[in-house]
């Protein structure tokens, strides 16, 4: 049996955005156990595959369109022969995460996928009296929700570490959602606030931040 030894998987960081490409060895699958791949840059390993005793993969991956973990059962004749292939989102109807040996396929889905997020991002900063009713708008929803999510998740660790701090001195620091849907820390002593907008940009500040100071 024919075993292609160039198999890669391709995918959009859900935590960090970044387009994510790695190798994948089959061989080291046959203890049965989930692997994680994990993203390079931000350490995010949301991305997991096991080979199961079906004689097939189990890929699994937290979608970066609508933030929930999709699974997708692969045979291992696909797999062993490196044929593309993705895992969708039946939220987004897109591929999130593709696979196989062809890197020229992999690099037209992820570039396709990027112009798609582009298009999708930019449409949600439009005032809301230009957006219209279709689809779209439902996708982009879901994007800027997981990025939400992500944010509050890596402030909130930061805050229970004791590594968000006010120029007052104090530690105790409220993480909340404003009025106008920004990240707002808030001092629980002298009332300091500090907003942060939802993007994917400070969703990448975020994670390579140690410390967060309230300050003017």
């Amino acid at each position: 049996m024919v075993i292609n030894s160039d198999n890669k998987i391709a995918y959009i960081c859900s935590r960090c955005g970044n387009g994510i490409r790695r190798s994948l060895n089959l061989f080291s699958f046959s203890d049965g156990l989930e692997h994680a791949i994990s993203c390079p840059v931000c350490g995010n390993n949301l991305v997991r595959m096991k080979k199961s005793k079906k004689n097939s993969f189990d890929l699994s991956a937290k979608c970066v369109y609508c933030g929930e973990t999709h699974h997708k059962i692969i045979s291992a004749h696909d797999m062993r022969r490196g044929i593309f292939g993705a895992l969708k989102c039946p939220i987004a109807d897109l591929g999130a995460v593709f696979y196989g040996s062809n890197g020229k396929q992999l690099s037209d889905a992820m570039t396709d996928v990027f112009k798609v997020m582009e298009e999708l991002m930019a449409e949600y900063e439009k005032p809301s009296s230009d957006l219209q009713i279709r689809s779209m708008t439902t996708q982009n929803s879901h994007i800027k929700s997981s990025i939400e999510q992500e944010m509050l998740n890596a402030f909130g660790t930061l805050n229970r570490e004791q590594n968000i701090s006010c120029v007052c001195g104090n530690t105790e620091i409220a993480v909340s959602i404003s009025d106008d849907h920004k990240i707002l820390l808030r001092c629980a002593v002298c009332g300091k606030e500090k907003k942060y907008d939802i993007t994917k940009d400070n969703l990448l500040r975020l994670i390579n931040t140690s410390f967060v100071v309230l300050s003017d």
